[in-house]
């Protein structure tokens, strides 16, 4: 009976049928490994609308909506406040903020804000935004 050679179990592979060198084989001293299996979306879980980074977003803008003029902005509309709400990085924010705005949930304005030495870029909760939270905050 003879011994199974060490590599040849399924393991990661960047591209579906890979070759990897192997130390104990002879002849060409390659084996071939299989791909793992490719992502199956019937058994991906759902994520609920309220637990997703831009429906907490767009209830941090909401929530500090009236703290604004059309001069000034609060520092918890910027993308450095809203990553420190969120606990997230500021590219992160930015990723999250580009996608609501193209629904138009968000719009984007440049605005002062106290204690910065220029202009930052603000957000601004739009109707569609008010109306989808309405919608996915109903029991």
């Amino acid at each position: 009976m003879s011994a199974a050679h060490p590599l040849s179990i399924p393991a990661p592979a960047p591209w579906p049928d890979t070759w990897r060198r192997c130390p104990t084989c002879e002849g060409t001293g390659f084996v071939r490994v299989q791909a793992p299996r490719r992502y199956d979306p019937r058994r991906i879980r759902r994520i609920p609308p309220r637990e997703t980074r831009r429906y907490k977003l767009l209830v941090h803008i909401l929530h500090s909506h009236g703290a604004e003029s059309d001069y000034l902005a609060p520092y918890e509309v910027t993308q450095p406040g809203i990553a420190q709400a969120l606990r997230c990085t500021r590219p992160v924010v930015s990723i999250i903020a580009r996608h609501a705005i193209r629904s138009g949930q968000l719009e984007e304005v440049l605005r002062h804000v106290r204690g910065w030495p220029r202009r930052l870029k603000t957000y601004r909760i739009t109707d569609v935004g008010v109306a989808w939270l309405r919608e996915v905050s109903r029991p």
